[in-house]
């Protein structure tokens, strides 16, 4: 079971911190009006397309407003995710295979998926 921990829900705010930082250095306090007036003109939307002009602050901008879609959001409304992995290793008993079990090991003959 795969359960997303502190650890990485720490990461992905760090992250998320990190990128409002780099918008704000990159728009926010800029002296000239030019680089301010193109990051305020970029809407937030769930797609943004990056322009081989776009400067490095105009780039962190669209990524800082990229929203996510509809069934994204739909996900991560979630909250608990997990993966079930039934194989030979249910039968074992270890977590880990070392790739010569035997193929019989495997075998349910009463398995019903829909129970």
């Amino acid at each position: 079971m795969k359960i997303i921990n502190t650890q990485q829900i720490n990461m992905m705010r760090a992250l998320i911190a990190g990128l409002f930082l780099v918008q704000t250095l990159g728009c926010g306090q800029s002296n000239t009006d030019t680089a301010a007036s193109s990051c305020d003109s970029i809407p937030y939307a769930t797609q943004h397309v990056i322009s081989n002009d776009d400067s490095e602050a105009v780039i962190v901008e669209k990524a800082a407003k990229t929203l996510p879609r509809p069934n994204q959001t739909a996900w991560m409304r979630l909250e608990w995710i997990f993966f079930l992995h039934y194989g030979p290793n249910t039968f074992n008993g270890v977590e880990w295979g070392s790739g010569r079990e035997e193929p019989s090991d495997f075998n349910p003959t009463a398995f019903d998926a829909d129970q």
